[in-house]
């Protein structure tokens, strides 16, 4: 933006018709530089927005500022985005998680949790439910 302080006014001041005019000619020019940035759109911020859609990728992460992210097409690849119209795509990608080769198979697993050494992952019970289970035979009663 150019500097606007030689438009200033004083009271002593002669020339304040010229520099009304010089105003008047700058804030033109301004305010035709943001009709031509606006493109055709209701206002500016919709036209950034169309033009980070049509933008050939972004080159960092987006955050979204609490703004939800729309028309995300059926993902093909696994780090797409999904679009939660397409309940396949998040049922594979949400069984692709349950059933990972890191977690034990499902087999057995009925009232257990998954514990962890620290290195594998097991079925077993869970510091709550132990403790349930010892009180219940009075383990905790002196």
């Amino acid at each position: 933006m150019a500097n606007w302080s030689d438009i200033s006014f004083a009271a002593t001041q002669t020339d304040y018709i010229a520099r009304l005019e010089l105003l008047r000619t700058r804030s033109q020019a301004v305010a035709t530089e943001v009709e031509n940035a606006r493109g055709g759109q209701a206002d500016l911020i919709t036209r950034i927005q169309q033009c980070m859609v049509m933008s050939v990728g972004f080159t960092q992460d987006v955050n979204a500022n609490n703004n939800r992210i729309r028309n995300v097409p059926t993902a093909i690849y696994n780090d797409e985005a999904i679009n939660k119209a397409y309940g396949d795509a998040i049922k594979a990608y949400a069984d692709g998680l349950a059933f990972a080769a890191a977690l034990p198979a499902q087999a057995g697993g009925y009232g257990l949790g998954i514990s962890t050494d620290g290195t594998t992952a097991a079925w077993g019970l869970s510091v709550p439910d132990a403790i349930a289970i010892l009180n219940s035979f009075g383990y905790f009663n002196s």
